[in-house]
Formats: structure tokens, C-alpha cells, sequence
């Protein structure tokens, strides 16, 4: 599909649509209701929707008062506050709890990289796929990220939604029926298997097409369940690959790739290589930042390719 969308706009429309069919839904919202678009949510249910934008850490505490009286809380914050200044309240408080609680970490990655390093959130991924009962998605399109709310709001449990401020293309069509228990094959292949989530799958996916047209042939496989992550089917789907490449808008430590890396070192070890924002954070337009880190098609390209001449 060639449809352009903005995750954030699609979130917010979707949960005002959510909040007709769940009657238990609260929503709370860390200042960050013109980016999430959870105005629509506050026009159709004024009485469901707690500004708190002061402090990440006190809505989540109120999120969790919430569901003590059996509500479902979501909780919509800038990733770099929600996670970042957050993380120990959802640990000692969500997760050891086990509260009914969905976070919903928006401008994640590098693109929120134009307000500043502090305002980016690569770090996510590490810190909260280190604590128990917390599921962690990141959507590739809008048609996943609403299958993602669905499942969310159906599940009992701390969830985690990771959502980036760019504007995305619909990769799946409207009928895909999604299974979350399994990574996902978007494109099969037989020389190079690429591992990859969220917004990074389409620039990845444009670096295969690159490495497609010089002769090689490469598998792209969507983990938008970083956790619990399907060990078994990921040792069946990469097996017989020469290289295996992970991609993600995400420090290289403690990510995707080093997960991926645990799993074989239990098993058979394997030549990995880790694509993903390195120590040196810098700040700017999203499109030069993603350029400084090698995450534009071309410099995934250009690893790859380099990658593969050694192997």
C-alpha cells in the first residue's frame, strides 16, 4: 500500500473510536494532547480525560488509583518523560503490581531529535523489556498500531506502545489478520535476513530493495513484539542465513540486536550485525540525524553491503 499516514493523528482518532465500545476506559494525558490528537477522545468523553502535565511520574501513580477501581488507564506521554523520568514508578509500581495499565510513548526514537538530545528516546527498548509483566509493541503502520490498541485494550496488563512522530506508509492491508505471538515476514529471501520494527522497517525496507538490485537476496521479517519476543519462531525464520541484520531507531545496546544475539548464544552462535544509534546522540532536523547514524536506507545500505563482502 502507498497510503501516507501520521501515527500520532491515526492514535488519537482510533482512541476516541475505542472509547465508544470500552465503557471502562480512562485516558490520561502528560501535555501531549495536540501531538497525540487525544482531543477527539476529550470532545466525545470530557469526563474520561485527566490532564496531567505537570509530571509523567504523578499520572502514572493517578493511573494506577485508576484501575484499583477497575478501570482501564491509558497513559500518553512524550517517550524521553513517560520512560525515561518514569521508569522507576513503572517498575516498582506497574509492573511488580501488574496494574491494567497501556503506556503510550509517543516522538520515541530519533524523532523528537529536533528538540533537543534530552527529548530523544532510544533508550526504551532496554529499559523496559529489563522488567517483568510488560508487553512492548512498535508499530510499522497505522493498520498494526490499531490491531496493537485492540489487543491492548482487550489484555489485562502493562503495555507499552511505542509511536514516532514521522509520518509513515500503510505496509499491511486493512484485512491483515495479525498474530502477535510470532515476528512477521514481510518480504521472504534466501542470503540476508533483516530484523527490524517500527519506523525503521520502511527505511530498511528501501535498503533491500537496493541490495536487491545489485544481486542479493534478502528476507525482512517485522518484530513489533520486542517483548515477549517469540524465540522459536526466530531461530526458525533466520536459521539458514549467512548474515543476520538488525535495524532499529534504538541504541545499539540493549536493544533489539542484543536480544537476538542472547538467543543465539544459547543455541548456535552467529554473525550478527547490530544497526542502530551508537553512544554519540546528537540533535537536530530528523532526516540529518537519522544520516548521522546510518539509519537512511542508504547508510543501512551501505553497512549491509560491507557486512556481506566479509562474510
Amino acid at each position: 500500500m502507498d497510503e501516507k499516514v501520521n501515527l500520532q493523528k491515526t492514535f488519537g482518532e482510533y482512541l476516541e473510536k475505542l472509547g465508544h465500545r470500552v465503557k471502562n476506559l480512562v485516558v490520561l494525558d502528560n501535555d501531549l494532547s495536540n501531538h497525540l490528537n487525544t482531543l477527539k477522545f476529550a470532545k466525545s468523553f470530557p469526563e474520561k480525560l485527566i490532564h496531567s502535565p505537570l509530571s509523567s511520574t504523578n499520572m502514572l501513580n493517578q493511573a494506577a488509583g485508576i484501575t484499583s477501581r477497575g478501570k482501564i488507564a491509558i497513559c500518553c506521554g512524550n517517550a524521553s518523560s513517560i520512560i525515561g523520568k518514569g521508569w522507576h514508578t513503572i517498575k516498582s509500581n506497574l509492573c511488580h503490581n501488574n496494574l491494567n495499565i497501556k503506556l503510550i510513548g509517543s516522538n520515541s526514537g530519533l524523532s523528537n531529535s529536533q528538540n533537543g538530545v534530552h527529548n530523544e528516546m532510544t533508550e526504551d527498548i532496554a529499559l523496559l523489556t529489563s522488567l517483568p509483566e510488560i508487553t512492548v509493541y512498535s508499530p510499522a503502520d497505522a493498520i498494526e498500531m490499531k490491531a496493537m490498541m485492540d489487543k491492548m485494550i482487550n489484555e489485562f496488563g502493562v503495555f507499552y506502545l511505542r509511536l514516532a512522530k514521522n509520518t509513515v506508509t500503510n505496509i499491511y492491508e486493512y484485512n491483515h489478520q495479525f498474530d502477535f505471538t510470532k515476528p512477521d515476514i514481510i518480504k521472504s529471501g534466501e542470503e540476508i535476513c533483516f530484523l527490524t520494527y517500527g519506523s525503521a522497517l520502511h527505511n530498511a525496507m528501501e535498503a533491500a530493495s537496493e541490495l536487491e538490485k545489485r544481486g542479493t537476496s534478502v528476507q525482512i521479517i517485522n518484530v513489533s513484539s520486542i517483548k515477549p519476543l517469540n524465540k522459536t519462531k526466530i531461530l526458525e525464520m533466520t536459521a539458514d542465513f549467512p548474515l543476520i541484520v538488525t535495524i532499529e531507531e534504538h541504541t545499539i545496546m540493549g536493544g533489539l540486536g542484543d536480544q537476538i544475539i542472547n538467543i543465539y548464544n544459547q543455541n548456535k552462535p552467529r554473525k550478527i550485525l547490530k544497526i542502530g544509534t551508537t553512544e554519540t546522540l546528537v540533535s537536530g532536523k530528523y532526516q540529518e540525524v537519522l544520516e548521522k547514524h546510518q539509519l537512511t536506507p542508504k547508510g543501512i545500505y551501505e553497512q549491509v553491503k560491507n557486512a556481506w563482502l566479509e562474510n
